[in-house]
C-alpha cells in the first residue's frame, strides 16, 4: 500500500516532494528562459516570468502537503498514494500547474 499525506513519515514526504520539485524544475529548464525560469532555494521553487508575479511551489513538511501559489490563487495538494490532489478543487498538481503555465506563457510545458 502506497503512503499518503496522512500516513507517510517525514523521509518519505521529503523524497516524494523532492521528486515533484525536480520534475517541475527540469520541465521548466527545458523552456527558453526568456519565457519562464525556475529557481530552487531550500524547499521553495520560484517560477518567474518576464512580467508579472512569480508562481511559487513549495513543500510543507509539517502537514505533508505541496503548496502552489499563482496569480493570487493558492492550492494545497495532498498525496493520496498515487497523485498529488487538491482536496478543495480536485485538481491534480501537474495538470493544474501545466494549465497555469500555459495561461501565463502561451506555451505548453509537459510536466
Amino acid at each position: 500500500m502506497e503512503p499518503t499525506s496522512d500516513t507517510m513519515d517525514e523521509k518519505t514526504f521529503k523524497d516524494l516532494s523532492a521528486r515533484v520539485i525536480e520534475r517541475v524544475r527540469r520541465a521548466i529548464d527545458a523552456v527558453d528562459p526568456d519565457v519562464v525560469e525556475a529557481n530552487l532555494e531550500a524547499d521553495v521553487l520560484k517560477i518567474s516570468f518576464p512580467t508579472g508575479a512569480p508562481f511559487v511551489l513549495n513543500m510543507q513538511r509539517p502537514i505533508r502537503e505541496m503548496w502552489l501559489a499563482a496569480d493570487r490563487r493558492a492550492w494545497h495538494f495532498r498525496y493520496d498514494g498515487k497523485a498529488w490532489l487538491c482536496p478543495k478543487t480536485g485538481d491534480e498538481l501537474y495538470a493544474r500547474l501545466a494549465a497555469l503555465l500555459r495561461e501565463k506563457t502561451s506555451t505548453t510545458i509537459e510536466l
